[in-house]
C-alpha cells in the first residue's frame, strides 16, 4: 500500500507539530511530556535519528541516565556510518554517573 501526497503531507505536519510540542515541554521543564512527544515521532519513525538523539538528551536532563544510555546505544546501532555523534552523548551521561558515584 502506498500512501498518497495527501497522507505524507499529514504525517508530516503531525512530525512538525510533535518536535514542536516536545521542544516547547523541555523549555518548560516538563520532560516527562516531551519524552512522550519523542516516543511518538519513533513509533512512527523508528529510524528517525534526531528523534532519538533529541529523546536521549531529554532523558538526560530528567536525570534517567539509564534511559539515555539505551537511547544513543540504539541510535549507535542504527546509524554506524555517524556512531561518533553518539559517542560523545554516551561520555555525558558516564560523566554523569561518575558525579553520583
Amino acid at each position: 500500500m502506498t500512501m498518497s501526497d495527501d497522507e505524507y503531507s499529514s504525517e508530516d505536519k503531525k512530525i512538525a507539530q510533535l518536535y514542536q510540542d516536545a521542544s516547547d515541554y523541555s523549555e518548560q521543564g516538563d520532560y516527562e511530556r516531551a519524552i512522550d512527544s519523542y516516543k511518538q515521532i519513533i513509533r512512527i519513525y523508528p529510524d528517525d535519528l534526531e528523534a532519538h538523539w533529541c529523546l536521549g538528551h531529554t532523558l538526560l536532563e530528567n536525570n534517567e541516565i539509564g534511559r539515555a544510555i539505551d537511547i544513543f546505544i540504539q541510535g549507535i546501532l542504527r546509524d554506524r556510518e555517524n556512531e561518533q555523534n553518539f559517542h560523545g552523548d554516551l561520555g555525558i551521561c558516564y560523566q554523569k554517573i561518575k558525579k553520583i558515584f
